[in-house]
């Protein structure tokens, strides 16, 4: 534990899977509050995966998945996928830039588009959301709409 605790003190950006389960526990040792914080599963959309599960992003990738949730593992499988992104200091400084939070104008019958992108189902409101950078926005060119719900610093 003294170890992963130096570690995240001496990060500039923590980068995990699934955040949301994440947070709490480095919360409890005073670890999250003061690191920006990188979520593939939210915040980042890998190239080359359909995002959703790391194991799943890992077969997009080609890479072999031994084990599941464990910590050690699920840390060599992140740093594997993430070692297959190209200009990776690029694509993690745009991903710490601003973000809009957009749903997908899909219906229960397309809702497979939208999940290969990357968007996750939000149950309270029952629609498809991501987060995307401005230049995503501008550029969105897929079979189906987004719309803005809100702006995230």
């Amino acid at each position: 534990l003294a170890w992963a605790t130096y570690l995240i003190r001496q990060a500039d950006v923590l980068i995990s899977h699934n955040a949301e389960f994440d947070q709490p526990r480095l919360d409890l040792l005073g670890l999250m509050s003061y690191k920006p914080h990188l979520c593939t599963r939210r915040d980042l959309f890998i190239p080359g995966t359909k995002g959703g599960k790391l194991s799943h992003m890992a077969m997009d990738l080609g890479i072999p998945v031994l084990t599941l949730h464990r910590a050690g593992a699920d840390v060599r499988l992140l740093a594997q996928v993430l070692c297959t992104v190209s200009n990776l200091d690029d694509f993690l400084r745009e991903g710490m830039g601003p973000k809009l939070l957009v749903k997908a104008n899909v219906s229960f019958e397309t809702k497979d588009l939208a999940k290969n992108e990357g968007f996750i189902f939000h149950h309270a409101t029952k629609t498809w959301r991501k987060k995307i950078t401005e230049s995503e926005y501008l550029e969105w060119q897929k079979p189906f709409g987004i719309v803005v719900i809100e702006e995230k610093k």
